[in-house]
């Protein structure tokens, strides 16, 4: 929103809104290529991260508990 008029006076109308619709259609791109989590629970989330994830495997009230 703030960044348009500078990108439109230094790239011009027709280059900026070439622009936007390039992140546009990445954007679009990006929504089939992530996994849609719904009906799984942010447990079943979170332990399929792995290992490397780096987040505690125990409930947040152990955690806090500590």
């Amino acid at each position: 929103m703030f960044l348009f008029p500078v990108l439109q006076s230094s790239l011009g109308l027709r280059r900026t809104l070439g622009l936007t619709a390039g992140i546009s259609v990445l954007e679009l791109a990006l929504t089939f290529v992530l996994p849609e989590p719904a009906g799984r629970s942010l447990d079943a989330i979170t332990t399929g991260l792995g290992e490397d994830a780096g987040l505690p495997r125990e409930p947040a009230a152990q955690v806090l508990a500590s």
